[in-house]
């Protein structure tokens, strides 16, 4: 197997792995690709790149304890809030990681947990004016 087989071997189980193991759709991966430094493409990603973002990615195991009960007050606040924009914790990971380089919650100082909170109420609002849209107001009795 040359090396351009095993690289394409490995990009299946990447995929394969981000599907199956966490749930992802392709987008998903490609967001956290993006996230994590690794650029859009897995094609464009040379041998030791992809072996790299596989450990990665096979590295995040969902723990048995559900996300919500391994956090603080302000965990479960910023879980909340995340569950209104519409993410998930790995998404919530990938953005940690990105802005603070720190890959749990426990991990960030006050100001960072605001920064998160705050970047999530962002993506919170735009969710909902988007789900909101398509939908029409209900005329009551009154407006009749």
């Amino acid at each position: 197997m040359n090396q351009e087989q095993y690289a394409r071997k490995i990009r299946q189980k990447i995929m394969a792995t981000a599907v199956v193991k966490h749930g992802w759709d392709r987008d998903q991966v490609h967001d956290y690709m993006i996230l994590w430094g690794f650029g859009s493409s897995l094609r464009d990603l040379k041998l030791p790149k992809l072996l790299e973002l596989f450990r990665l990615i096979n590295g995040r195991e969902k723990p048995n304890i559900p996300e919500k009960f391994q956090l603080d007050e302000q965990g479960n606040y910023m879980y909340h809030v995340m569950k209104l924009a519409g993410w998930d914790m790995g998404r919530v990971r990938a953005l940690m990681i990105s802005k603070f380089e720190k890959s749990d919650w426990s991990l960030l100082d006050q100001k960072e947990r605001r920064a998160i909170v705050q970047i999530l109420k962002n993506y919170a609002d735009k969710y909902q004016e988007q789900s909101h849209k398509g939908t029409k107001k209900r005329k009551t009795k009154d407006e009749k």
